[in-house]
């Protein structure tokens, strides 16, 4: 019954492990921390939209100047797309100009390892999740030095779901 699992362990390095935890993290405390988006009686989604839109041109200037951030801006992820006539293909992505288009990169690389189109993570992919890993760590600092943005990183830390 658990046939599809198998070899799952010896695919996923630590740091994919790591980032996906980080990011799930990361969704949850945008949600509980004043970011959420949908219609009231609906599903609650991320708005990572509002949240980079917050995080402001600074932020994505450092992000730019950022070694660590570098491979966003130089061979950014690639988007899996229908290909005319059928199948999917990786397609380049425009180049990154806000700081929604990073945070979007950063989802990107998620839904490319989590959505399971990677076999196993190799070199390029590793140095993405590092990047991302700097990113969400950065953007996790900067909405900490903010009063206004403060309340995501409160939630970070496994808010209570229901407090009383």
């Amino acid at each position: 019954m658990k046939d599809y699992r198998i070899g799952i362990e010896q695919n996923l390095a630590p740091i994919a492990l790591e980032f996906f935890a980080t990011f799930s993290r990361f969704e949850f405390a945008l949600k509980r921390g004043n970011y959420a988006a949908g219609d009231e009686g609906k599903k609650a989604s991320p708005d990572w939209i509002s949240f980079a839109g917050d995080l402001g041109d600074d932020f994505f200037k450092q992000m730019e100047a950022a070694d660590d951030a570098r491979i966003f801006f130089e061979a950014p992820p690639k988007r899996l797309t229908i290909k005319i006539g059928g199948g999917v293909e990786f397609t380049d992505q425009d180049k990154l100009t806000n700081t929604q288009m990073l945070l979007a990169a950063v989802g990107l690389v998620r839904n490319n390892l989590f959505h399971g189109e990677k076999i196993w993570v190799g070199d390029r992919d590793e140095a993405l999740i590092r990047a991302s890993l700097f990113v969400l760590d950065s953007a996790y600092a900067a909405a900490n030095a903010r009063e206004d943005m403060r309340q995501v990183c409160g939630a970070f830390r496994y808010a209570q779901i229901n407090p009383h």
